[in-house]
Protein backbone atom coordinates (compact mmCIF):
# COMPACT_ATOMS: atom_id res chain seq x y z
CA UNK A 1 0.00 0.00 0.00
CA UNK A 2 1.14 3.62 -0.41
CA UNK A 3 0.25 5.67 2.44
CA UNK A 4 0.51 9.65 3.33
CA UNK A 5 2.95 10.35 5.63
CA UNK A 6 0.80 11.11 8.89
CA UNK A 7 -2.64 9.20 8.10
CA UNK A 8 -3.31 5.50 9.57
CA UNK A 9 -6.76 5.33 7.35
CA UNK A 10 -5.27 3.06 4.49
CA UNK A 11 -3.04 0.68 6.84
CA UNK A 12 -6.43 0.36 8.88
CA UNK A 13 -8.03 -0.81 4.92
CA UNK A 14 -5.55 -3.09 4.12
CA UNK A 15 -5.48 -4.77 7.24
CA UNK A 16 -8.98 -5.92 6.58
CA UNK A 17 -7.55 -7.57 3.35
CA UNK A 18 -4.84 -9.69 4.56
CA UNK A 19 -4.61 -13.29 4.02
CA UNK A 20 -2.62 -15.82 5.59
CA UNK A 21 1.07 -15.55 4.20
CA UNK A 22 0.69 -12.33 3.03
CA UNK A 23 2.96 -9.98 3.24
CA UNK A 24 2.35 -6.08 4.21
CA UNK A 25 4.25 -3.83 2.36
CA UNK A 26 3.87 0.14 3.34
CA UNK A 27 5.13 3.27 1.32
CA UNK A 28 5.14 5.75 3.59
CA UNK A 29 7.60 8.07 1.33
CA UNK A 30 10.57 7.34 4.07
CA UNK A 31 8.93 8.81 6.72
CA UNK A 32 10.76 9.39 9.81
CA UNK A 33 8.74 11.26 11.99
CA UNK A 34 5.35 9.61 12.89
CA UNK A 35 5.09 6.40 12.64
CA UNK A 36 2.65 3.85 10.91
CA UNK A 37 2.63 0.26 12.30
CA UNK A 38 3.31 -0.46 15.55
CA UNK A 39 2.14 -3.32 18.29
CA UNK A 40 -1.76 -2.89 17.63
CA UNK A 41 -1.31 -3.34 13.65
CA UNK A 42 1.46 -6.60 14.26
CA UNK A 43 -1.26 -7.76 16.17
CA UNK A 44 -3.93 -8.03 13.71
CA UNK A 45 -1.73 -8.68 11.06
CA UNK A 46 -0.87 -11.67 12.89
CA UNK A 47 -4.57 -13.09 13.76
CA UNK A 48 -5.12 -12.97 10.36
CA UNK A 49 -2.06 -14.79 9.16
CA UNK A 50 0.29 -12.54 7.66
CA UNK A 51 3.92 -13.40 7.39
CA UNK A 52 5.88 -10.01 7.78
CA UNK A 53 5.70 -6.26 7.44
CA UNK A 54 7.95 -3.97 5.40
CA UNK A 55 7.79 0.21 6.02
CA UNK A 56 9.51 2.40 4.04
CA UNK A 57 8.58 4.92 6.74
CA UNK A 58 8.54 4.58 10.91
CA UNK A 59 7.44 1.76 12.95
CA UNK A 60 6.76 2.05 17.03
CA UNK A 61 6.78 -0.50 20.09
CA UNK A 62 9.79 -1.98 18.76
CA UNK A 63 10.57 -4.07 21.98
CA UNK A 64 6.69 -5.30 21.64
CA UNK A 65 7.12 -5.96 17.71
CA UNK A 66 10.55 -8.63 19.17
CA UNK A 67 8.89 -9.90 21.84
CA UNK A 68 5.94 -10.72 19.16
CA UNK A 69 8.28 -12.74 17.52
CA UNK A 70 6.78 -10.90 14.10
CA UNK A 71 9.07 -9.68 11.48
CA UNK A 72 9.00 -6.20 10.53
CA UNK A 73 11.28 -4.28 8.40
CA UNK A 74 11.43 -0.61 8.90
CA UNK A 75 13.29 2.90 7.64
CA UNK A 76 12.74 4.28 10.90
CA UNK A 77 11.81 4.05 14.36
CA UNK A 78 9.56 6.58 16.29
CA UNK A 79 7.37 7.27 19.22
CA UNK A 80 4.87 9.53 17.32
CA UNK A 81 2.18 7.97 15.55
CA UNK A 82 0.03 8.46 12.60
CA UNK A 83 -3.55 9.50 13.11
CA UNK A 84 -6.91 9.27 11.62
CA UNK A 85 -7.02 12.27 8.46
CA UNK A 86 -8.44 9.78 5.75
CA UNK A 87 -6.31 11.40 3.31
CA UNK A 88 -6.27 9.31 0.65
CA UNK A 89 -3.73 6.26 -0.37
CA UNK A 90 -3.57 3.35 -2.54
CA UNK A 91 -4.15 -0.45 -1.55
CA UNK A 92 -2.80 -3.54 -3.67
CA UNK A 93 -0.67 -1.12 -6.06
CA UNK A 94 2.68 -1.67 -7.11
CA UNK A 95 4.80 0.54 -4.86
CA UNK A 96 8.42 1.65 -4.97
CA UNK A 97 10.68 1.01 -2.08
CA UNK A 98 14.51 2.37 -1.99
CA UNK A 99 14.23 2.06 -5.66
CA UNK A 100 12.96 -1.42 -5.94
CA UNK A 101 9.35 -1.56 -7.14
CA UNK A 102 7.10 -4.26 -5.68
CA UNK A 103 4.10 -5.75 -7.33
CA UNK A 104 1.35 -6.95 -5.40
CA UNK A 105 1.90 -11.03 -5.54
CA UNK A 106 5.65 -10.59 -5.49
CA UNK A 107 7.72 -12.96 -3.23
CA UNK A 108 9.83 -11.40 -0.36
CA UNK A 109 12.60 -13.19 1.20
CA UNK A 110 13.93 -11.66 4.10
CA UNK A 111 16.46 -12.13 6.94
CA UNK A 112 18.64 -9.94 9.57
CA UNK A 113 20.40 -9.25 6.15
CA UNK A 114 18.10 -7.96 4.33
CA UNK A 115 15.02 -8.83 1.97
CA UNK A 116 14.77 -9.59 -1.81
CA UNK A 117 12.33 -9.10 -3.94
CA UNK A 118 11.25 -12.24 -6.42
CA UNK A 119 8.89 -11.60 -9.47
CA UNK A 120 6.10 -14.28 -9.31
CA UNK A 121 7.24 -15.49 -12.98
CA UNK A 122 10.84 -15.57 -11.71
CA UNK A 123 10.55 -17.56 -8.71
CA UNK A 124 11.75 -21.17 -10.41
CA UNK A 125 15.23 -19.32 -11.60
CA UNK A 126 15.64 -17.95 -8.31
CA UNK A 127 15.09 -20.94 -6.12
CA UNK A 128 17.79 -22.62 -8.48
CA UNK A 129 20.31 -19.77 -7.70
CA UNK A 130 18.99 -20.20 -4.05
CA UNK A 131 19.73 -23.97 -3.94
CA UNK A 132 23.57 -23.73 -5.60
CA UNK A 133 24.63 -21.10 -3.37
CA UNK A 134 23.39 -22.61 -0.51
CA UNK A 135 25.08 -25.95 -1.63
CA UNK A 136 28.19 -24.10 -2.33
CA UNK A 137 28.42 -22.51 1.45
CA UNK A 138 27.86 -26.01 2.87
CA UNK A 139 30.56 -27.37 1.16
CA UNK A 140 32.70 -24.63 2.05
CA UNK A 141 31.76 -25.00 5.57
CA UNK A 142 33.05 -28.24 5.40
CA UNK A 143 35.92 -27.52 3.55
CA UNK A 144 36.87 -25.32 6.56
CA UNK A 145 36.15 -27.35 9.27
CA UNK A 146 38.56 -30.15 7.51
CA UNK A 147 41.02 -28.55 5.65
CA UNK A 148 41.29 -25.01 7.18
CA UNK A 149 41.01 -21.69 6.47
CA UNK A 150 44.60 -21.39 4.61
CA UNK A 151 44.18 -24.42 2.19
CA UNK A 152 40.12 -23.01 1.57
CA UNK A 153 41.53 -19.59 0.85
CA UNK A 154 44.64 -21.26 -1.76
CA UNK A 155 41.73 -22.81 -3.48
CA UNK A 156 39.60 -20.15 -3.69
CA UNK A 157 42.71 -18.14 -4.85
CA UNK A 158 43.43 -20.65 -7.58
CA UNK A 159 40.06 -19.99 -9.29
Amino acid sequence: MRIPPNDTVFTCKALDNIRPGDIVVIDASEEERYACWGEVTTRIAMEKGAAAAIVNGAITDTIALRDLGFKVYSHAVSPMTTKFYDLGGDVNVPVSISGCVIQPGDVIVGSNDGLLVVPQDEIDAYLKIGKEAKELDEQNLRDLKMLGAETLLRRWDSK
